[in-house]
């Protein structure tokens, strides 16, 4: 991406391509309250918070947050689903405005959102869970006649993994998650047809490269990005191991908070002088 948009605009310019893309494949009047529930009511909710709080925050950042909420939660079919996505999105704007000190946002907001309305909701009594599908980050395309599966979505990460990205300077977390990903796969026996669905699948580059990397709430210089990746790469895989729910958004959410305490606690090392 070559024209002159600031980074978090070129963001917010490729999901909404991205949003665009995939709504055309799944066009109902579920996904319309969806996207009333998410993109529009985080955009409220922004400039609410900002009225009452006067601090100074970005739009595009919130119209980030929203989209990816759009393309991770599930539409649904029920009213209560669109309860629970609008517990999510207040759950993730919030985040924004108060889940953040002078060091750096504690977790992704996206993700906290998320999980925090997952966990709320699987606790409230009764069988009613939130569903987070990631239905729009792999849609299958039928253009002319011809199916290209989810080879359009594919082509879309690529693009901007190799376009988009290089002004985050976030390659180091990138790879180094997908290499621990990829080695944990093959160290735990799965077979072969797993690891190439995965990996020829839109989502994990989604889940890499646009909620992983996430600015304010990674790291930046290279060692510590590197070490972030692994550590994501590690817990996902652990946790997933052991088939608890939510384990690619529990790996951000945890490795998010460790960097976050190390940047509280850990003090960088001056250089010496000679």
């Amino acid at each position: 991406m070559n024209f002159k948009l600031k980074p978090t605009r070129q963001v917010a310019l490729f999901l909404a391509i991205y949003a665009c893309f995939s709504s055309y494949f799944n066009l109902s009047k579920q996904l319309f309250l969806h996207f009333l529930a998410t993109i529009v009511f985080a955009i409220i909710l922004f400039y609410f918070f900002k009225l009452i709080t006067k601090k100074e925050k970005k739009i595009e950042n919130t119209i980030i947050s929203g989209i990816i909420l759009f393309l991770v939660a599930h539409y649904g079919f029920k009213n209560i689903d669109l309860i629970y996505t609008l517990l999510a999105t207040f759950l993730t704007i919030s985040s924004k405005f108060f889940l953040n000190t002078k060091k750096g946002q504690i977790i992704n907001p996206a993700v906290f959102g998320l999980l925090s309305a997952y966990l709320i909701i699987k606790i409230l009594p009764g069988e009613n869970i939130f569903f987070i599908s990631w239905w729009g980050t792999n849609t299958s395309a039928e253009l002319f006649g011809i199916n290209f599966q989810g080879y359009i979505p594919l082509f879309l990460m690529a693009f901007w993994i190799f376009f988009g990205l290089k002004n985050w300077r976030k390659y180091p977390t990138l790879i180094s998650f997908l290499v621990t990903h990829f080695l944990l796969i093959i160290i735990t026996k799965q077979s072969i047809e797993t690891v190439k669905f995965i990996f020829l699948d839109a989502t994990i580059y989604f889940y890499t490269a646009i909620m992983l990397i996430e600015p304010k709430s990674s790291p930046i210089l290279k060692k510590q990005q590197i070490e972030f990746g692994i550590l994501a790469g590690i817990i996902y895989n652990s946790i997933n191991y052991f088939e608890i729910a939510q384990a690619d958004l529990i790996g951000i959410a945890i490795a998010n908070i460790y960097f976050y305490l190390r940047k509280v606690y850990i003090k960088p090392q001056s250089k010496k002088t000679s």
